[in-house]
């Protein structure tokens, strides 16, 4: 009798083991690592979902580039802004991992067309606006 309830609770104590391994198979975690394509304009606001009304109602803005490139290539985007009349400045914020932070003062408010168009000249193909997915400038 002894024996048996050895044996029962060993049986009990191996099961839960076994259990705890199939449940830890079974339960793995997927990471997706979304990778931006390099001079990706990525803009965090809550009014930037509407891009129409966004980009027609300030004349200050604050976006990041990721993997700009080096500090030449951060000038050249700069100086591509300021070569327009109608931006006021254009200033290199702080670098943050991988994303350069850029602020844009325009001298009037511009519609989204203008963004796109200047965004394009400067080099800059790609946008990320929120959580929304990675798209080219030229369908902003």
């Amino acid at each position: 009798m002894k024996l048996l309830k050895s044996l029962a609770f060993a049986l009990l104590l191996s099961s839960s083991l076994m259990n705890q391994n199939l449940q830890a198979a079974n339960n793995k975690t997927h990471h997706i690592i979304n990778g931006y394509p390099a001079k990706t304009i990525v803009i965090k606001h809550p009014a930037a979902n509407d891009t129409k009304t966004f980009f027609s109602g300030s004349q200050v803005y604050n976006f990041e580039i990721y993997k700009v490139g080096k500090a030449e290539d951060v000038n050249k985007i700069i100086h591509s802004f300021l070569n327009n009349k109608d931006v006021a400045t254009c200033t290199a914020g702080t670098v943050t991992g991988d994303f350069t932070a850029i602020t844009l003062t325009l001298k009037s408010n511009k519609d989204k067309a203008w963004f796109a168009a200047q965004f394009k000249k400067a080099g800059l193909n790609n946008i990320k606006i929120n959580q929304g997915e990675v798209t080219p400038v030229d369908k902003l």
